[in-house]
């Protein structure tokens, strides 16, 4: 990396520059510290002059590159306004660990929750007759899903309050439900509002039945009954398209990162930590994933909240330092779990965070013999690698 010494700091050899830096962090009073390296700064602006802070042991999530941000004054307070100026940045790619970072990889993609569209999508009409095959496995667990959610009454275990709030979510992650969504508009089977009896719209994770103007269906009652329950001969038949065999792990997969990270999410609030970047957490998830099941996942992150916790209280730190803590705690306790081959427990399903549609939709439905919370996902792998 190239060296980029402040030019008040011209005079001084690196290891000259690496002594400054170390006896500023140890504490030693700025007016000494002037004299001794004849600097020509103001007191208050010491730290600004000094390298930053490089962060090379948890490289960029998108390029590998190492991670920097400014070195902090000693009395430094990050407020909102100025998380994203003292954020590690990326020496590469510009890549920054907010949940804000607008790099080119960050809105590329929300990483293994943004729906990858096929290049050809059939388009209902009164003129062409729907057809399963012509949806993809998410439009189809998406449907069944809104099916669910839209009725007037209880379906398949689904509990409905009433015909305003579902009991639970429609999607556990409010950009993967989102994303869901788009997928369907494409299909032309949803559309954005027109006047018409069947709205609904997305409010965060839950679908919320007869209050917006957001979407609504765009099959009549009676064709989309006919849609719904060709579906649903497809599964009884076990005579499913290939296609949507391929994609189950795919859909499994992006419900247990979006449950994780939900849990992540939630976890870190109910501790009034600062919001890690999501993309970091994602990473993080999805390499637990490959090991644990969501349940074991959720007790890593369980563990690494009340762990952060501890380090906020006994060291006085911001929150920004304990939602740090509590990111790298919850790598660490994965791969020293793996590396020593303890076994983590399973941990309970909490009542803030219930199962979402689409889990029941997926699990009920295409993979019985799996449970989506206490399995890890390779039992899934496992099962369709040997139908094919």
């Amino acid at each position: 990396m190239k060296s980029n010494a402040h030019p008040c700091l011209s005079h001084l050899t690196k290891l000259e520059i690496n002594e400054l830096t170390k006896q500023y962090d140890a504490g030693t009073k700025i007016t000494d510290l002037k004299k001794l390296f004849k600097l020509d700064c103001a007191t208050n602006n010491l730290y600004r002059l000094l390298p930053p802070l490089i962060r090379d042991s948890d490289p960029c999530p998108n390029c590998g590159a190492a991670m920097t941000k400014p070195r902090p004054s000693r009395n430094h307070f990050i407020g909102t306004h100025a998380r994203k100026s003292t954020a590690w940045r990326c020496t590469e790619c510009n890549h920054i660990d907010d949940r804000d970072c607008s790099c080119d990889s960050c809105q590329d993609r929300e990483l293994r929750l943004t729906i990858a569209p096929e290049t050809v999508c059939k388009r209902y009409s009164l003129d062409y007759p729907f057809h399963p095959h012509d949806l993809t496995l998410d439009q189809v667990v998406t449907v069944l899903a809104l099916a669910i959610c839209t009725c007037q009454e209880k379906s398949d275990g689904i509990s409905i309050e009433d015909r305003r709030r579902i009991k639970i979510p429609f999607a556990p992650d409010e950009v993967y439900g989102a994303n869901l969504i788009k997928e369907l508009l494409r299909t032309n089977l949803i559309v954005r509002y027109h006047k018409h009896e069947n709205l609904f719209s997305l409010d965060g994770t839950s679908l919320i039945n007869q209050l917006s103007n957001t979407f609504s269906w765009n099959m009549p009652t009676k064709q989309r009954q006919e849609l719904t329950d060709s579906i649903l001969r497809h599964i009884e038949e076990e005579n499913l398209p290939d296609r949507w065999v391929c994609q189950i792990y795919n859909i499994a997969h992006t419900i247990a990162i979006a449950e994780c990270l939900a849990f992540y999410e939630w976890s870190s609030k109910q501790r009034k930590f600062t919001a890690s970047a999501r993309l970091s957490v994602t990473g993080m998830i999805t390499t637990l994933l490959n090991d644990y099941s969501v349940s074991q996942c959720q007790y890593i992150i369980s563990e690494g909240a009340k762990a952060a916790s501890d380090y906020f209280v006994i060291t006085g730190s911001n929150s920004s330092s304990a939602a740090e803590y509590m990111l790298n705690h919850c790598k660490n306790l994965g791969k020293e779990s793996k590396s020593s081959n303890i076994a983590i427990p399973n941990k309970e399903r909490i009542s803030s965070l219930p199962r979402s549609v689409l889990s029941h939709v997926l699990y009920n439905y295409f993979i019985p013999d799996i449970d989506g919370f206490t399995d890890t996902l390779d039992k899934i792998q496992n099962k369709f690698k040997t139908i094919n």
